[in-house]
């Protein structure tokens, strides 16, 4: 298996009424245990506790290493609580209905389903999930018809910044409808910056921000599967393209 350069996610439509209180999604990113899901998906994924993969660099080691966990685990009894709080800030004694939509490709069909079973055991709360082709969950996200969507999203080079871009108010792939001018101004600050460690803790604090007001719901770094013939060697896998680079390659005797 090798990291191929994607995390995934779920989008939180802070458009919604319901879901632009922070803590009913605290609630249902809480109710969510990625260890388990990680076991579902088995080589496939890796928990995420932040959202830039772990490949990606950081100084002297990788972003991942250096930021650290950014994002909470499985807290099954603080997500209830949440979920109670936020209802009553809303004055509802129950909450409305929200879809997640995905895309029927993969395995998101299993990771959709693990989500919904595991809020409504969690929390009580039957979470609806609904298959489109993928260009209508595309065109949902674009035009921000939806409540909840699992999406995923791959660097364009080894750095953070091709992760952290997304997220700045009116980004083009900002289909959460996010906004925070702290958050800006820091995603600013790192494209300016020449001091590479500066530069780094620039990031990190953008990630924490991002995380800790749970707009998106990091679930996983996705993996894939590579078969080589054990006489071929040198043949190096990247999360960047090219992802199959043959330049260093041999074929042994």
């Amino acid at each position: 298996p090798y990291d191929d350069g994607s995390t995934w996610y779920l989008e939180y439509n802070l458009k919604n009424d319901f879901l632009a209180n922070k803590k009913i999604r605290q609630a249902l990113t809480m109710a969510i245990d990625k260890e388990e899901l990680g076991s579902i998906l088995q080589a496939m994924g890796k928990p995420a506790y932040g959202y830039v993969p772990g490949f990606v660099q950081g100084v002297d080691k990788s972003f991942r290493d250096e930021a650290g966990d950014t994002f909470p685990h499985y807290k099954p009894e603080e997500a209830k609580k949440l979920f109670a709080e936020g209802l009553k800030e809303l004055g509802l004694e129950k909450a409305p209905k929200l879809t997640l939509i995905f895309n029927d490709q993969g395995n998101n069909k299993k990771i959709a389903e693990y989500v919904q079973e595991k809020i409504r055991k969690e929390l009580g709360y039957d979470l609806a999930v609904e298959s489109l082709p993928f260009k209508e969950r595309l065109e949902r996200m674009t035009q921000k018809t939806f409540e909840v969507v699992l999406a995923g999203w791959s660097g364009d080079y080894n750095d953070a910044l091709s992760y952290m871009d997304l997220w700045v108010t009116n980004g083009g792939n900002n289909h959460t409808s996010y906004s925070n001018p702290k958050y800006d101004e820091l995603i600013v600050k790192a494209k300016a910056e020449a001091n590479a460690e500066v530069r780094m803790d620039i990031l990190a604090q953008a990630e924490k921000l991002l995380m800790d007001e749970m707009a998106i719901v990091p679930t996983f770094f996705r993996n894939k599967k590579a078969l080589a013939k054990p006489r071929v060697k040198g043949i190096q896998v990247n999360a960047f393209s090219p992802v199959v680079y043959f330049g260093h390659a041999d074929v042994q005797e």
